[in-house]
């Protein structure tokens, strides 16, 4: 009787135990932006690497169809960026348009 008693106690702990681990990587994954896809849905994005004295208006410019401050705008969703700075050697999602 006691080795059942111990068996069903293994099996709660053991069913804790995962129940946490799921909530904790899935509470991961909605706070990191995982699966976000801010410039519209099936949005294809190459990744450009800042080269030095670059701002985000000429890494925009270099990559729209001519609509630069909506560039710098889907750039800057693209990769959760708040302002406008950006520095070398940054990686930054840009999507193509």
């Amino acid at each position: 009787m006691r080795s059942t008693s111990s068996a069903q106690r293994i099996m709660t702990r053991s069913t804790v135990i995962a129940s946490l681990s799921v909530l904790l990587l899935a509470g991961l994954a909605a706070t990191s932006g995982a699966g976000d896809q801010p410039a519209g849905a099936g949005a294809t994005y190459i990744e450009v690497v800042v080269p030095g004295g670059a701002t985000l208006w000429a890494v925009a410019a270099a990559y729209s169809d001519g609509d630069i401050p909506t560039m710098v705008e889907l750039i800057r969703q693209a990769n959760n960026l708040k302002g406008y700075d950006i520095g070398a050697g940054a990686r930054l999602r840009v999507p193509l348009q």
